[in-house]
């Protein structure tokens, strides 16, 4: 995560991603990294968690099942950077 806000009044703080071996998958351990990445971005001020994330089915389920969606404005350096990836964002 980095610690700049971006987005204007929508403060979103950035969430590169999350990564859980294969061999822990299922176990909470996700659910668990992903409110703990929440319960941060709150702390700098933020009112959205924004992600950029693999194109993966399975990943992208994960996102939504966290209560995700697509996101409404993008960060212009991830663009550049993974023209690729999904956006998602989750309201804090």
């Amino acid at each position: 995560m980095y610690p700049e806000l971006f987005g204007g009044e929508n403060r979103c703080f950035d969430l590169s991603n999350i990564h859980v071996s294969a061999d822990v998958r299922g176990d909470g351990t996700g659910g668990s990294l992903f409110r703990a990445a929440k319960l941060r971005a709150k702390g700098h001020g933020a009112r959205k968690l924004c992600i950029s994330t693999h194109s993966v089915l399975e990943i992208q389920r994960f996102y939504e099942k966290m209560g995700c969606t697509e996101a409404a404005e993008y960060d212009r350096g991830h663009i550049e950077r993974e023209p690729f990836d999904c956006r998602l964002e989750c309201r804090l």
